[in-house]
């Protein structure tokens, strides 16, 4: 039996033939694609890791797609300051800071990436936009 296989641009299988007649048989897609059993059954059980480009199985690592959470609670915040060693130093830069941020800190439900105060109180930290990234993602998983 022989098998065939139709890729998109990006060499990724989109389907599977045979020439068994009773599977495919006459029915191959004209832009099919011959392929070695080792071929299908490596594109087969590595689905999406896999591409077919100029007649061989080449491995594929899809790209690791990080969500950076837009918001934490309140508790995995300070948390989070606690785990980073920052808890008592934020703690005494809140305290001399004005009384709009000192409510904000001690009663906020939940503490936004992008609200001002917030990107205030990280550059006085010193934090560059990736350390800020990776204190929301580790804080969001507390």
């Amino acid at each position: 039996m022989a098998y065939f296989t139709v890729v998109d641009a990006s060499g990724f299988p989109t389907a599977f033939y045979s020439n068994d007649p009773t599977e495919n048989g006459a029915n191959i897609p004209s832009d099919a694609l011959p392929i070695t059993d080792e071929q299908w059954s490596d594109l087969v059980i590595n689905q999406g890791r896999r591409k077919f480009i100029d007649g061989n199985v080449v491995e594929y690592d899809p790209p690791v797609v990080v969500i950076i959470p837009p918001s934490v609670s309140a508790r995995q915040f300070k948390l989070q300051l606690l785990a980073a060693g920052l808890l008592d130093q934020v703690d005494a830069w809140v305290k001399t800071q004005s009384q709009a941020v000192q409510i904000a800190y001690e009663y906020s439900g939940s503490f936004v990436r992008t609200e001002p105060m917030m990107a205030a109180g990280f550059a006085a930290m010193g934090f560059t936009d990736q350390q800020i990234d990776d204190f929301f993602t580790a804080a969001s998983k507390l």
